[in-house]
């Protein structure tokens, strides 16, 4: 059984402190480049409040708790690596080896696009008529 994706992270943990979790929400943090709940931290207090600007005033009033409770401190990078390593180390070997797969796809299409971009253009309609 693998352990759940960052963004499923992040989830448990608005659950954990009772508050709202919905697309908006998701759409923004995503956005916003949140991977963890470590980069949290890194939303300032207004950018914080936006999320819950159309729940309830109880909601709106725990977000402001929970964000000077758990949200006020400094970031600690390290805190978010060892959260997404271990979401990388327990994900399903068969998406670990599409994923490994799809990299080497693209890096033999970068590598095979830089040579055809290296050669004559007579050379290139001869190897790849579709390059030119």
């Amino acid at each position: 059984m693998s352990k759940p994706s960052p963004i499923e992270k992040i989830k448990e943990w608005f659950s954990k402190h009772g508050l709202e979790w919905n697309e908006g929400i998701e759409s923004t943090l995503m956005e916003d480049g949140v991977k963890c709940v470590e980069d949290l931290k890194y939303l300032k207090k207004k950018e914080w409040d936006d999320l819950f600007a159309s729940e309830s005033k109880v909601i709106r009033r725990r977000a402001a708790h929970v964000y000077g409770d758990y949200l006020k401190g400094d970031p600690d990078p390290k805190q978010c690596a060892s959260e997404l390593n271990a979401a990388i180390k327990t994900a399903s070997p068969t998406k670990l080896k599409n994923a490994s797969q799809m990299l080497k796809a693209i890096r033999i299409q970068a590598v095979t696009s830089a040579i055809l971009l290296c050669l004559s253009p007579q050379i290139q309609a001869k190897i790849s008529p579709t390059f030119t």
